[in-house]
C-alpha cells in the first residue's frame, strides 16, 4: 500500500530543496571541508564523445519567436531571460533554438503561503522541448541549487540535455537534474552527463526525483551520484530513508520504458538505503520495461541493477531478523525484458561505512532488483560482491527477494562467503504463508 503521509513528505522535502522561494535567488562558492574520492569521468567522456558525433537539431529560423510543429505552436527561447519567463504562462509550449545557461541558480516552482500555511504550486503544464540542446552549468556553485523544473503536472519534458558541470557541489544540491516532481506527464528522450559527488544531500536521480502516474521514456544518465561521503572533520553519518538511482528515485503507478544508466551509483552508508541503477522505489503498479543498467552499484540496504525495492522503504521492516510481508509489497509492480551488465557492491569501496563491520542485520541485492513483485525475461551479467562478516543476508543474481521470477537468467558471480540466503536466481521467494525469516 502506497504510504500517503511518507509520499507527501517526500514531496515536499524535495520541492522546498529545489525551490525555497519563488524567483531568482544570490548564488556563489561554498566550501564546507568535504571531500569526494568519485569522479563524474563517465559522464564528462559521454558527453564529449556524443559532441563529436554531433546532434541533431530543428532547425529554427533565426530572429523567429514561435515554430509550429506537430504537436503545436512552441515558443522559442534563446536567452536566459527567456527561460525566466516561462513563469508568465506554464501552459504554453516551448524550445530551445541554442545552448543556454538557466541563470545563476535553476528557476523556481512553488511559493509558500504562511498566511494560509498550505503549499502554492507553479506546475508545468505545456511541452518543453530541449531540442538536444544543452542546459550548460551555472558560473558558481548554486548557494541553493534548484532544477530547472520544480514540478511538471500533465506536462511533457523532453530532448533535454543536462551538460557535465562541476562535479564538486556541496550541500544543498539538486534532488535531481531535470524534473523534481512529475504527475500524470511524461519525460522522454532526455540526457544527463552531470555528476553529483557532494556529501550532504547529493542528487537522488538524475532525471526525475518523484514521477507519480506518469512515464519516463528513453532517458539515459551517464552521470555518477555519490551519496557515501562522510564529513573529513566528523563521525557522524546521515540517516536517509530514501534512496539513490540513475533515473528516478520514487515511482508510484509510473511506465519506465527504455532508460538506461551509465553512471556509478552509490547510496548513502546506511541499512535502510535504496540503490539501484533505474529507480530506486518502484511502488504501486510501476512498470520497468526494456531498460538497462551499465553502472557499477554501491550500497548496503536494497540494491539492485534496475531496481531498489517494490513498495516505499519505509513500509520495508530491516533489523537483524527482518520480516518480509506477502502484504507489503504491491503485487502489481513488474520489471521485465530489462538487462544488468553493472557489478554491485555491497559497501563503499574503500569508504569505511559506520555499518560495515560492526553491525548484522538483513540486506538484499539482486542483479536486477533487490525486492520484486514480478521479474520476467531479464538479464543479469554483473557480479555481486559482498563483505565476509555478516548474517542474515539475501543475495541473488537475478532478485534477492521476489514473489514471482519468470524466463530470467544470470550470467553473473555471486561472492558473498558467509551469506545466509544466496541463489543464482532469487534468494527467497515471497509468499502469502512465508513464516518470518
Amino acid at each position: 500500500m502506497l504510504n500517503m503521509k511518507r509520499l507527501l513528505n517526500g514531496i515536499i522535502t524535495a520541492v522546498l530543496i529545489f525551490t525555497a522561494a519563488f524567483g531568482f535567488v544570490g548564488c556563489g562558492e561554498k566550501d564546507d571541508g568535504y571531500s569526494a574520492p568519485y569522479s563524474n569521468a563517465i559522464g564528462e567522456q559521454a558527453e564529449a564523445d556524443d559532441d563529436a558525433k554531433g546532434r541533431t537539431h530543428i532547425e529554427i529560423p533565426e530572429g523567429a519567436e514561435t515554430i509550429e510543429l506537430e504537436d503545436g505552436v512552441f515558443n522559442v527561447i534563446r536567452t536566459t531571460e527567456d527561460f525566466a519567463n516561462i513563469d508568465n504562462d506554464l501552459s504554453a509550449n516551448y524550445i530551445l533554438a541554442n545552448d543556454i545557461v538557466p541563470g545563476e541558480c535553476y528557476r523556481n516552482e512553488i511559493i509558500f503561503s504562511t498566511e494560509e500555511n498550505e503549499y502554492i504550486y507553479n506546475s508545468f503544464k505545456g511541452i518543453f522541448d530541449g531540442n538536444n540542446y544543452k542546459f550548460l552549468p551555472p558560473p558558481k556553485i548554486p548557494s541553493q541549487a534548484k532544477v530547472p523544473f520544480g514540478r511538471v503536472s500533465g506536462g511533457t519534458i523532453r530532448n533535454v540535455i543536462i551538460s557535465a558541470a562541476r562535479t564538486d557541489y556541496r550541500d544543498p544540491v539538486p534532488l535531481s537534474f531535470i524534473v523534481g516532481v512529475l504527475e500524470y506527464g511524461r519525460i522522454e528522450d532526455c540526457i544527463n552527463y552531470n555528476g553529483s559527488l557532494g556529501n550532504i544531500s547529493p542528487a537522488r536521480a538524475a532525471i526525475c526525483h518523484t514521477a507519480l502516474y506518469s512515464e519516463i521514456v528513453g532517458c539515459i544518465n551517464y552521470g555518477s551520484l555519490a551519496r557515501a561521503i562522510e564529513r573529513a572533520d566528523s563521525e557522524s553519518y546521515h540517516v536517509s530513508f530514501m534512496g539513490t538511482a540513475g533515473v528516478v528515485e520514487y515511482a508510484a503507478d509510473v511506465k519506465i520504458v527504455g532508460c538506461k544508466n551509465y553512471g556509478t551509483i552509490v547510496g548513502w552508508p546506511y541499512r535502510e538505503d535504496a540503490v539501484a541503477g533505474i529507480v530506486a522505489e518502484a511502488d504501486k503498479t510501476t512498470v520497468v520495461e526494456n531498460c538497462e543498467n551499465y553502472g557499477t552499484i554501491v550500497g548496503e540496504g536494497y540494491v539492485g541493477g534496475i531496481t531498489g525495492v517494490a513498495g516505499t522503504i519505509t513500509e520495508m521492516q530491516v533489523s537483524t531478523r527482518a520480516a518480509i510481508e506477502y502484504e507489503e509489497l504491491n503485487k502489481e509492480q513488474t520489471i521485465k525484458n530489462c538487462n544488468n551488465y553493472g557489478d554491485i557492491y555491497r559497501g563503499h569501496q574503500g569508504i569505511k561505512s559506520k555499518h560495515s563491520e560492526d553491525y548484522s542485520y538483513n540486506y538484499f541485492f539482486g542483479g536486477i532488483a533487490a525486492i520484486a513483485s514480478n521479474v520476467e525475461n531479464c538479464v543479469n551479467k554483473g557480479n555481486i560482491l559482498g563483505f565476509k562478516k555478516r548474517e542474515g543476508r539475501y543475495i541473488a543474481g537475478i532478485a534477492a527477494a521476489a514473489i514471482r521470477v519468470e524466463n530470467c537468467v544470470n550470467e553473473g558471480t555471486v561472492t558473498v562467503p558467509n551469506g545466509t540466503y544466496i541463489d543464482d536466481i532469487v534468494a527467497y521467494v515471497i509468499t502469502e504463508n512465508a513464516e518470518q525469516v
